[in-house]
């Protein structure tokens, strides 16, 4: 008999396919949503094990990523299809609903499932995300063509070789094609989230601009936004401790 508190790996077959899951601990989920051709377990290496003592904590590879099962296609609803997965995943994991974290293009899919399935969550906490694809986004992401050797050997390790290569192809014909059928707008009722929630932001961010998590602020009722000084994208990467300790503040808060 396994001891279900430990770390552990499993597939779970969802709408579009089968998620791969990395799971550690018991009680209430606290799902962890990992960002652009990353992984769960990857995105959310200095969480997952510290949370497991007060959660049952999930991160799960999107389709195309990581151990996960392959996409049928990269086209401009991936996130919406993310987002059915994930709320999917939550009922078979057996949750009647979960504290939701997401990072970077988790953190859209995180908010997406707030507002189309608002029943699911407890609470919401988004990381350098953006409700908006705009123009300088975009570009940004075309940094994705030329990425130096450590990278491309961390996809490598992460994504297989040379299915990576694959995978930011993909990717990025995804978001052009979500920037001429969307006009980049990617999460369209932010009005409509009613979990309590939290904006994280670094600072010194060279892919998401602080006017995109001041407009998720505004949208938001009731949200709470704060910056980490010095810090760039991945804060859940770079103050681990700091962000830790935010989170675990943000989670005990008495709901009404």
């Amino acid at each position: 008999m396994t001891d279900s508190s430990k770390r552990y790996e499993q597939d779970i077959k969802t709408v579009h396919g089968n998620i791969h899951c990395v799971i550690e601990g018991q009680g209430k989920g606290l799902i962890f949503l990992h960002g652009a051709l990353g992984t769960g377990a990857a995105h959310f290496r200095d969480q997952i094990g510290h949370f497991a003592d007060r959660y049952k904590v999930v991160a799960p590879d999107f389709l195309g990523y990581g151990k996960s099962s392959r996409r049928s296609s990269f086209d401009g609803n991936l996130y919406n299809k993310d987002a059915e997965d994930i709320a999917d995943l939550i009922g078979k994991l057996g949750f009647a609903s979960v504290d939701l974290c997401g990072f970077s293009d988790g953190a859209i899919v995180a908010m997406i499932v707030a507002q189309e399935y608002p029943e699911l969550l407890n609470s919401l906490t988004v990381i350098g995300g953006q409700a908006i694809f705009d123009d300088d986004s975009y570009e940004m992401n075309q940094t994705f063509v030329d990425l130096p050797l450590p990278v491309q050997m961390a996809l490598a390790r992460h994504h297989g070789d040379p299915y990576w290569k694959e995978l930011i192809e993909s990717y990025l014909y995804a978001q052009e094609n979500m920037h001429k059928e969307t006009g980049g707008f990617m999460v369209n009722h932010l009005d409509r989230i009613s979990a309590p929630t939290l904006i994280v932001q670094g600072e010194s961010d060279p892919w998401v601009d602080s006017k995109h998590s001041y407009h998720l602020r505004d949208s938001i009722g009731g949200s709470r936004l704060v910056f980490f000084p010095n810090i760039g994208h991945e804060v859940q990467r770079e103050d681990p401790g700091g962000f830790n300790k935010l989170l675990e503040d943000f989670l005990n808060m008495p709901r009404r």
